[in-house]
């Protein structure tokens, strides 16, 4: 393993149930980018990735529900 490689897979897809995980991902991506929340995961510590990744899929999903 390289230098570079993370220990923990940080993909925002990794988070998500197989069932549910390409619908909620896709809503995510919609609203934020992938890239974006990539980006953010990076800086937050492995045992709160996924409360944030939970977190943003409820801000998303809130977006796409109620788009103003």
């Amino acid at each position: 393993m390289s230098s570079s490689s993370p220990k923990h897979s940080i993909s925002p897809p990794s988070y998500f149930d197989p069932e549910q995980g390409a619908i909620h991902f896709g809503a995510v991506h919609k609203v934020l980018g992938a890239n974006n929340v990539f980006k953010l995961l990076l800086r937050i510590p492995p045992y709160k990735r996924l409360d944030v990744v939970v977190s943003i899929y409820n801000e998303a999903l809130a977006c796409i529900c109620d788009h103003v």
